[in-house]
């Protein structure tokens, strides 16, 4: 079941790999940190990008436009 909380210091892409993933626990998992610390991420941190792609299908260029530019006619939202 995915979470509905709403992570106060998470940019709206990461909220929504949370959701995605079906909960923080399971991002948490897949990059091997303690949920507590996935929980105090304001955004993705770039060594982690590819993996909270993979686990919650939200698309590297969502996670974090500044690091990967969206392909030509998608926009990064």
């Amino acid at each position: 079941m995915a979470t509905t909380r709403s992570y106060k210091n998470a940019d709206e892409a990461l909220q929504r790999a949370f959701r995605a993933a079906g909960g923080l626990n399971r991002i948490a998992d897949a990059v091997r940190r303690k949920p507590g610390t996935v929980c105090g991420w304001s955004r993705v941190p770039p060594e982690h990008v590819l993996t909270v792609e993979a686990v919650s299908g939200v698309p590297r260029h969502v996670l974090r436009p500044d690091i990967y530019p969206a392909p030509p006619g998608e926009e990064a939202a």
